[in-house]
């Protein structure tokens, strides 16, 4: 069984993640960003791709939000 615009998309995002990642290499070796800042906006750059050809669903089954690491993140500040 051929899925031919699955295979496209797989193929778009793949380009897309290509070009993005050299990109940013290149900013890393020139100096106009550090590795740690380029990862972090690689994983970004790779989940705005994914949602896009996916879909983006922020919800949970009951209609709850999805937003564990942002909660995680405000209880470690109350902490401090």
């Amino acid at each position: 069984m051929d899925f031919p615009n699955l295979t496209d998309g797989f193929d778009r995002i793949k380009d897309e993640l290509f070009n993005d990642a050299k990109d940013l290499g290149s900013d890393v070796i020139e100096g106009k960003t550090s590795p740690k800042d380029a990862l972090n906006e690689g994983e970004g750059k790779i989940m705005d791709s994914l949602k896009s050809f996916f879909g983006s669903n922020d919800k949970t089954d009951d209609g709850s939000s999805n937003d564990a690491d942002e909660d995680s993140d405000n209880d470690d500040k109350e902490d401090n």
